[in-house]
């Protein structure tokens, strides 16, 4: 993945004239705050150009116990509860609002699994 690769919109700024007006505050407050007061008329809003989005909503994960033999999903969640000499797959099913480009599995720190994925949505099995 590149640069180019993450969403972009053209985002603006607003910009203003400042000046310190430390001298209206209080003695004690003058030590530790500065004061700053707009002082042009308006804004002016200017364009700061493409901005790269930043990814701020998190992956949604759902684990499914599949059950290999009958090829069908016993239960979704985090708690299973299967049958005795029956083979079984966990199947967890990520989804972001951006590609989902690795998805690792760890046990005790240490990756166990790991698989690379060019889509919104993702599935790694164990």
């Amino acid at each position: 993945m590149t640069l180019k690769d993450l969403p972009r919109k053209w985002l603006y700024t607003s910009l203003a004239t400042l000046t310190d007006t430390s001298e209206t505050l209080g003695i004690n407050q003058q030590r530790s705050l500065t004061l700053y007061t707009k002082t042009s008329p308006r804004s002016n809003q200017t364009v700061a150009g493409m901005q790269n989005l930043g990814d701020i909503t998190a992956p949604v994960g759902d684990i499914v116990l599949w059950r290999n033999i009958t090829n069908e999903a016993i239960s979704t969640g985090v708690t299973h509860e299967g049958y005795i000499n029956t083979n079984y797959t966990l199947k967890s099913i990520w989804t972001d609002n951006v590609v989902v480009a690795k998805m690792i599995i760890q046990k005790n720190g240490q990756t166990i699994l790991e698989k690379d994925n060019a889509s919104q949505t993702g599935t790694i099995d164990v």
